[in-house]
């Protein structure tokens, strides 16, 4: 049972808190604080861009603000006069418990009622719907609470071990503003608020914490173990820091007992926080066999059930270069394993390189022009990569650095979200800079176990309460997308929309469905009522188009082909025809190869160059400011946009055509 003293001690230090000026005025500033943040929101930014953003900076600003009341509260009694010169070593460990319960309670309620002010703003500035505001003020908490913990552990056990409540401030706030001003990153981001996790956090509409939720338990369960240490660590350190010498900390063994398990679940969150990071890392490329392998068949059967992906494939692949290979590469997703493999119906050994698997057999020797048959069966949970994804925000110049190894994200599942487009390294396939078709015949079947609601670009083979099966013959680029989607219907057309979308995914949505049907009215067989869906994809930073769907990224400032963002917004319109001119034109039509490179600068990084010599050439040196900074290796095989004329003319004539359908702008381009 808890003990009434420690009840009652923390009902009075939480009367004594509420009572404090500085606790007043923290309120008042951090009230200010919130508004400030609101204010400086991004319009077009999603509501989870949003809340990601105010929560970093109020994790980072109400720092010091809460050190300066934790300090002055717990050091104004902690001396040879005031309440502290009647404790005993018995009761010692109770009133340092019973303020820092009072602390955290005391925070929280400010934190609570400052993140639903945040919300309300929100909701007013359209950035969010009423009806989504608890979810939006839930998961604020979530992400706030954990760090505001640690910073109030933190702040108590400085205050406790100095014993000087302006020494105390000083310190936390010389960390601060060694950090504001870029000394300390990135080194000390683990134990500050300005974590490289958080500052790049991406919370997606539709899967809303999904990729990185792998990430953020461990490192929340890692901010709430590690003050718990420090408290009980203090117990020992504050009566032996006390000029009272006689003091003698008690309860050494139930003290020690919980010391010792919270230092082990603290490491246990550290150790499973870094495992985690290092999966979210691009692995050192393989640059190998690249287009040296033509696919004349492919043959895919598997299923999806919740979060678990089990694939049969079977390829005929023939070597068009001019070289005899003693293995096979292939890209494959590394959050797959190979469970069965053959070459020519020989069992293959299967070693996971980077982002591929290399396959060997036993006197294997493929010739120029020689074709070989591959049988692979896989499972496993694909996993998207932070690089490809994350928001790639740090404190340096505007906030933002763009990433020079980004790969496009095609291709995300977990237990309640799927998105799957032809060209994603869940199917495996070898390493080629053309469209995932082989030059015969293509074939996907899947058969998917969920209820929720599900969009495909196939033929529905059959479908029971079990599960339902789709089939694609030479599939288009999206095939299939399912979620807890909230579905519009405007006349024979749907608009999928994320549940905590911003306002504009659905006028966006509606734009791109009439310029989808004024491209078919013009470049289509006319069917009888045609029906076309707009929907909204998980993660996706482009418009990618299958059959009758359209595929859009989800509105934010960071994410590429914003398209509208506003219905009377014409430029918008004309830049949402242009995006998906092109995606249509690059799935109906096979065109020449994108542009596979190694070369690209990291994105958290400077180069110095020296003065030029008589010849006009400098030395240059590049600093890699982001040593510990999870970030994409150099030489990272990356996707360039096709740079065709004649696909960019195209695309050019064919958004102008049905642009002019719909506005009867003129000024186009």
């Amino acid at each position: 049972m808890i003990p009434r003293s420690l009840l009652v001690i923390t009902q009075t230090e939480l009367r004594l808190l509420t009572r404090q000026i500085g606790f007043k005025l923290y309120i008042a500033l951090v009230s200010i604080l919130a508004i400030v943040i609101v204010l400086n929101t991004d319009p077009h930014s999603n509501s989870l861009d949003s809340l990601v953003w105010a929560v970093n900076n109020l994790a980072f600003f109400q720092f010091p603000l809460i050190t300066f009341v934790v300090a002055y509260h717990v050091t104004k009694n902690n001396r040879q006069v005031g309440e502290w010169l009647w404790v005993t070593p018995l009761e010692l460990p109770l009133l340092i418990l019973g303020q820092w319960l009072a602390l955290v309670i005391g925070f929280a309620m400010v934190t609570v009622i400052i993140l639903m002010v945040a919300c309300f703003l929100w909701v007013f500035q359209g950035i969010a719907s009423f009806n989504l505001l608890l979810s939006l003020w839930f998961y604020g908490l979530l992400l706030l609470l954990p760090i505001t913990f640690a910073e109030i552990g933190i702040a108590l056990t400085v205050s406790l071990w100095v014993r000087r409540a302006l020494l105390a401030v000083l310190i936390i706030s010389g960390v601060v503003t060694l950090l504001w001003l870029g000394v300390l990153m990135p080194t000390a981001t683990l134990l500050t608020p300005l974590n490289y996790t958080l500052l790049t956090l991406r919370l997606d509409p539709i899967a809303i914490f999904g990729a990185e939720t792998h990430l953020l338990v461990p490192l929340l369960s890692f901010y709430m173990l590690f003050p718990l240490s420090f408290l009980i660590l203090s117990f020992w350190i504050v009566p032996w820091l006390d000029q009272r010498t006689q003091w003698k900390p008690n309860h050494k063994f139930p003290l020690g007992v919980f010391f010792l398990i919270t230092v082990l679940a603290t490491s246990l969150a550290f150790g499973c926080y870094f495992d985690s990071v290092q999966h979210s890392i691009v692995p050192p490329p393989v640059n190998e066999q690249i287009d040296d392998w033509a696919v004349i068949t492919a043959f895919f059967s598997g299923s999806i059930t919740k979060s678990v992906l089990e694939i049969t494939g079977q390829l005929s692949i023939l070597n068009q270069s001019q070289h005899t290979h003693s293995s096979i590469i292939l890209s494959f997703n590394p959050g797959l394993e190979i469970v069965y493999a053959t070459i020519n119906k020989q069992p293959a050994k299967v070693a996971q390189e980077g982002e591929s698997i290399r396959l060997t057999a036993s006197g294997l020797q493929v010739n120029p022009e020689e074709g070989v048959e591959i049988e692979l069966i896989y499972t496993g949970t694909p996993y998207i990569l932070r690089e490809d994804y994350a928001l790639v925000r740090n404190i340096d110049f505007d906030g933002y650095n763009p990433t020079s190894f980004r790969q496009p994200i095609r291709g995300y599942i977990d237990s309640q979200t799927i998105f799957l487009a032809r060209d994603g390294d869940w199917l495996v396939w070898p390493r080629v800079s053309f469209p995932h078709l082989a030059s015969e015949t293509t074939e996907l079947q899947l058969t998917i176990y969920r209820d929720l609601p599900t969009i495909s670009s196939g033929t529905m083979l059959n479908s029971d309460s079990r599960g339902t099966t789709y089939q694609w013959l030479n599939p288009s680029q999206l095939l299939l997308v399912s979620g807890p989607y909230n579905i519009h219907q405007e006349a024979n057309d749907t608009i999928w929309i994320a549940p905590l979308t911003h306002s504009y995914d659905a006028v966006r949505g509606s734009n791109a469905l009439i310029l989808r049907r004024a491209l078919a009215g013009w470049l289509e067989e006319q069917r009888p009522e045609p029906s076309y869906a707009a929907v909204i994809l998980p993660y996706a930073l482009e418009v990618v188009t299958g059959g009758s769907i359209i595929g859009l990224p989800a509105t934010g400032p960071e994410l590429t082909h914003q398209g509208s963002t506003h219905q009377s917004d014409e430029w918008g319109i004309r830049e949402l025809a242009a995006t998906i001119s092109t995606a249509w034109l690059k799935d109906v039509i096979s065109w020449e190869g994108n542009t596979l490179n190694f070369d690209g600068q990291l994105r958290s990084s400077t180069t110095i160059c020296g003065p030029p010599d008589e010849n006009g050439h400098q030395e240059c040196i590049t600093y890699n400011l982001g040593s510990i900074n999870p970030q994409s290796p150099e030489g990272r095989l990356t996707e360039s946009t096709n740079n065709s004329m004649l696909l960019n003319s195209l695309s050019i004539m064919l958004a102008r055509q049905i642009t002019l359908q719909i506005t009867d702008d003129k000024s186009f381009f």
